[in-house]
């Protein structure tokens, strides 16, 4: 585990705000292909896997947007819409990338839309 050690006369006291988990973040992304309705997300981290999977996401057809937080706010807003899915194939750059599973099970991802492994959706 990783120490930081400081040097001083005072006592320190505060907050640091921390911003949301890079893992909750990657699971939650994904749900943008299960509703034409758009999804929010905030506290996002500022992290190169949560910009690679967006663009994984805009490669499917999914548009997003990235705000800056507002006052009192930590991490970023995103804003993510499937309103028409274009492409159900994934380069193996940003499949790689990810180096996430759940795009690659046996098994067909199904939601009230349809399925996301190349079939029609509702």
């Amino acid at each position: 585990m990783d120490s930081i050690w400081i040097k001083g006369g005072q006592r320190l006291n505060g907050e640091i705000p921390i911003s949301g988990a890079k893992n909750a973040a990657l699971t939650l992304l994904p749900c943008a292909l299960l509703t034409e309705e758009k999804l929010t997300l905030t506290n996002l981290p500022r992290l190169a896997d949560v910009d690679t999977f967006s663009h994984l996401l805009n490669q499917l057809g999914v548009s997003t947007s990235v705000a800056g937080v507002k006052k009192g706010e930590i991490g970023r807003r995103m804003t993510l819409q499937a309103e028409e899915i274009v492409s159900t194939a994934i380069t193996d750059v940003l499949g790689a990338q990810t180096g996430l599973d759940v795009f690659r099970a046996d098994e067909p991802a199904t939601s009230t839309r349809g399925t996301l492994n190349g079939q029609a959706r509702n």
